[in-house]
């Protein structure tokens, strides 16, 4: 299973364009390797920056220097280095497939080991035919590995509800450090489920569940400063830095405290970055229209329509047959339920709702709950009701196969478009396919409008501008009256020229042609 599942993730990667953030992520991950600290994007932690980047240091690629914004030094990293793109990105990807293997691994062993062996096999095939995981899985971006760190962290605490000793207090420390590394968003979660763990556990076993309480403390926080290379910083400092880099004018003068050096300050700047941006409005594609805030209806819309019909059913129907056993949740299996009610809690009071991937963190838990139904199953025709349903998830993967990261179910098919976008539906993938169907078809030079940070140069399209988000910077170029028009979805549906909306004339007629499953291609007039 191990081996269909990364060789499926790996396929359909190679066979893409390098999406959005790749370029940025490894980038910034190997600038941290140079210089021993984060510098840039201080909205997402440098753990999977740094982990997706490690293989470089043994390559030794040229590193620019003189960059004034991550954007730059993106290009300037992957574009015009002594080491081609591919192989950068190759060995991205290579770091962001261990995780999602030790994620299919640790699914299996926790609901194996709650619910049985059958449990297990159940719960893996569910993840490994997932194809928005797949889609994920060879992305040198953090979203697999939170899921890892979230399932870890739950499984860390609920061995920690039988065996409340040092060895799995030490364990649970470890993996609540580096569930707090991996994402912002996961903050919340070691508290949550150090929570559950204390206040269920034996009144008897308090006192020394408090000292092994400390004990998590101390060492989560040794894991988060080894993690910043056990940097001490003062606020003046870091200011100064920000600001040389930025080519902004330095401060001359701060007040005392700011003099300060002290551990984690660019962990908090990150945690006060990301909950103060998250409170500010950004443009989002839902239901048809662009809306300028967060909607509680996001999430639950979109695990409805980027989950195969079969799986929902056959969720639906395990949740159905185990009812009573959820309503009667007992002991340690809180585990398994509280911190992903707060999650998703967090999820739907979110004003980002960016997409699908930010639920593999409950989408996991939920397949390995789904493992209960394996001890449930007596009559032939529930264990052939359950064999017809995955076969159908089977089918949904392989008809899916290769453009896994567009995919919508049965009942929404090629219109997921027409309900949402970003990573949904278009992270800039399909520019390599756009190259190719120019070449093989004679078009000549395109108008181009791309959301994405691939260089279309590069990927050998030959194209003229139009506005774009991304690696393009042409806002004030005007649609054609006549040529080949390409147009990445995300911008069609007006999210990369907000507020202005150039191509909405476009969106009322059929594509010629539709390239991979995100841009669509126009022949004007």
């Amino acid at each position: 299973m191990l081996a269909v599942f990364a060789a499926s993730a790996w396929s359909s990667a190679e066979s893409r364009t390098p999406t959005f953030d790749e370029p940025y992520d490894i980038s910034m991950g190997y600038d941290f390797w140079i210089h021993g600290h984060q510098r840039w994007d201080f909205l997402h932690t440098s753990f999977s920056r740094k982990w997706v980047s490690l293989p470089l240091l043994f390559l030794n690629p040229s590193f620019p220097e003189g960059i004034t914004n991550q954007g730059d030094l993106a290009y300037r990293f992957v574009y015009e280095n002594r080491i081609s793109p591919e192989t950068i990105f190759m060995w991205g990807r290579v770091m962001s497939l261990i995780p999602a293997l030790g994620l299919v691994v640790l699914v299996f062993l926790f609901s194996k080991e709650r619910f049985g062996p059958w449990a297990g096999l159940l719960s893996v095939f569910l993840t490994i035919i997932d194809p928005n995981i797949l889609a994920h899985a060879a992305i040198p971006k953090n979203d697999i590995l939170a899921a890892l760190a979230f399932a870890a962290c739950v499984y860390a605490f609920w061995k920690l509800f039988d065996f409340p000793d040092v060895k799995h207090a030490v364990l649970a420390g470890i993996v609540c450090g580096v569930t707090f590394l991996v994402k912002y968003s996961l903050i919340f979660i070691p508290p949550v489920l150090w929570g559950i763990w204390f206040f269920l556990s034996k009144p008897e076993d308090r006192r020394k569940n408090l000292k092994l309480s400390g004990l998590m403390v101390v060492i989560s926080m040794f894991v988060i400063f080894a993690d910043s290379g056990f940097e001490l910083i003062s606020v003046s400092e870091f200011v100064k830095e920000q600001s040389l880099i930025q080519g902004e004018a330095v401060p001359l003068e701060f007040p005392g405290w700011a003099t300060i050096k002290i551990p984690f300050l660019r962990y908090l700047f990150g945690i006060w970055v990301v909950f103060t941006k998250n409170s500010l409005p950004r443009p989002v594609f839902f239901l048809g229209e662009l809306i300028d805030q967060g909607s509680i209806l996001f999430f639950p819309v979109i695990f409805i329509i980027k989950t195969s019909i079969f799986i929902l059913i056959l969720l639906a129907w395990i949740s159905a047959q185990n009812f009573k056993g959820f309503a009667n949740v007992q002991g340690k299996d809180w585990l398994l339920w509280g911190g992903p009610a707060v999650y998703l809690f967090l999820l739907l009071g979110s004003n980002l709702n960016p997409g699908y991937r930010h639920l593999f963190p409950i989408i996991c838990i939920i397949y390995i709950g789904a493992g209960a139904a394996v001890s449930r199953l007596e009559a032939k025709l529930q264990k052939g009701i359950l064999t017809s349903l995955l076969l159908g998830g089977l089918l949904s993967n392989v008809f899916a196969y290769p453009h896994y990261l567009s995919f919508f179910n049965e009942f929404v098919g090629d219109r997921g478009y027409q309900f949402v976008g970003d990573s949904n539906i278009d992270w800039g993938q399909d520019l390599v396919r756009l190259a190719e169907y120019q070449s093989e078809n004679n078009l000549g030079r395109v108008y181009l409008s791309y959301f994405g940070t691939a260089d279309p140069n590069y990927y050998g399209v030959t194209y003229d501008c139009l506005p774009s988000f991304g690696l393009l910077d042409c806002p004030d170029a005007d649609l054609p009256q006549q040529g080949w028009v390409a147009v990445s979805l995300n911008c069609l549906n007006g999210f990369c020229t907000y507020p202005n909306d150039i191509f909405g004339r476009l969106r009322s007629r059929r594509p010629d042609e539709v390239i991979g499953s995100s841009i669509f291609l126009y022949h004007l007039p």
